[in-house]
């Protein structure tokens, strides 16, 4: 399957983290314009009309719906992965080889699986076969180089993280364009980092494009 995912923190226009490294209040963050989530997610992400999908409030939560959901046949393993997203979602503040050198991720950290590292428990389960992240062209590097590694077509995730070969392709905004289907779509609130003038963002894109499923979070 093609899995869109897709966090309301991406169409910011101030990157809210929590470090110090790039303080940010996020009563300051001004949310893009309608016209421009529109734009972003027809023209580069493929969306044309409505896709099976998920409305959720952090994205930890969709590490539990993948989890939960490929009974049902709706996230099966082996996805491709479009992560739309200010941060990385990769484990940034703890090192993901020193979460993953001493076996699997969710066999010694599930109870630690939180929206700072939920695609590293998506990598680790095998949900996911290429990761392609988009970053707001405000984000900074926020994931660890060490689960990385050089390939023939660019990079692909440290075999620790997961097996057979994962590839990881970054991007920025506007340097992305999907041409192929969507399959489902997950939009993921992270109230954390937005405020309540992304409201009609996130209204927008649950009813124009997204045909919701039901769920039960863990």
């Amino acid at each position: 399957m093609n899995v869109l995912d897709v966090d309301l923190d991406f169409f910011t226009s101030q990157v809210l983290y929590e470090n110090a490294r790039s303080p940010r209040e996020k009563s300051a963050a001004t949310p893009w314009s309608i016209d421009r989530v529109d734009h972003f997610l027809r023209h580069y992400c493929g969306l044309s009309s409505k896709a099976p999908g998920l409305v959720v409030e952090q994205h930890r939560d969709v590490y539990y719906f993948a989890r939960d959901s490929e009974k049902r046949g709706l996230v099966a393993t082996r996805n491709l992965w479009i992560h739309v997203d200010s941060h990385s979602d990769l484990g940034f503040g703890t090192p993901a080889m020193e979460y993953l050198a001493h076996g699997d991720f969710v066999t010694n950290y599930g109870p630690s699986v939180n929206s700072n590292n939920f695609l590293l428990a998506l990598l680790s389960t095998g949900h996911i076969e290429e990761l392609h992240c988009v970053y707001n062209r405000s984000s900074l590097p926020d994931y660890d180089p060490a689960m990385l590694r050089r390939t023939s077509g660019g990079y692909a995730f440290d075999n620790h993280i997961g097996t057979p070969e994962i590839s990881f392709h970054r991007y920025t905004e506007t340097d992305f364009v999907w041409n192929a289907s969507v399959d489902f779509v997950f939009l993921t609130l992270s109230p954390e980092y937005t405020n309540e003038r992304f409201f009609d963002v996130a209204d927008y894109i649950r009813t124009t494009f997204i045909e919701e499923v039901s769920f039960v979070g863990a």
